[in-house]
């Protein structure tokens, strides 16, 4: 599976880690899409494209990360993350589904269900992401219990002035 993100709608989804709890984006949040992202296409096995508008932001590694599974593009000047984003979908080959394209805007859209593509809003791949991640760990190994030996149990009746 092949995941065309616009990066963008996902992080005002207001839904994901990479959001504060008033549903702004933080303001390391593309970062913390990108690896939230990566992370979920590692359990899955998919691949995914996140492109974002416009320059790549100030504290966000450069050149944008290309992890095993998640590449990041931007779009610069001139262009938006949705002109990229129909390009993309352009290039498939026709009659084929090559993406899953994630994406709230009405155009994309559009063109992704012109094209055959899959498409997911940027909230419902956000919960997604969400359903599909591990429970988290616990703090430590689970107590084993084990019974009393009957020494162990006469020992205890004594302690205790039983016996």
């Amino acid at each position: 599976m092949k995941y065309l993100v616009d990066g963008h709608n996902l992080l005002f989804t207001g839904a994901g880690p990479w959001s504060s709890q008033t549903g702004r984006p933080l303001p390391e949040a593309p970062r913390i899409l990108v690896e939230t992202v990566e992370a979920f296409c590692r359990r899955r096995r998919a691949r995914a494209l996140i492109i974002f508008d416009g320059h790549v932001p100030r504290g966000f590694p450069i050149p944008p990360p290309a992890g095993e599974c998640v590449e990041v593009r931007f779009s610069g000047s001139g262009a938006s993350a949705d002109d990229l984003m129909g390009a993309i979908v352009d290039e498939a080959p026709e009659g084929t589904v090559s993406w899953t394209v994630v994406s709230s805007d009405r155009d994309v859209r559009a063109r992704a269900r012109w094209e055959s593509q899959k498409l997911l809003s940027a909230e419902a791949f956000a919960d997604l992401i969400r359903d599909s991640s591990p429970p988290p760990r616990s703090a430590g190994p689970r107590a084993r219990h084990r019974t009393l030996t009957p020494a162990e149990v006469d020992a205890w009746l004594k302690e205790f002035g039983f016996s």
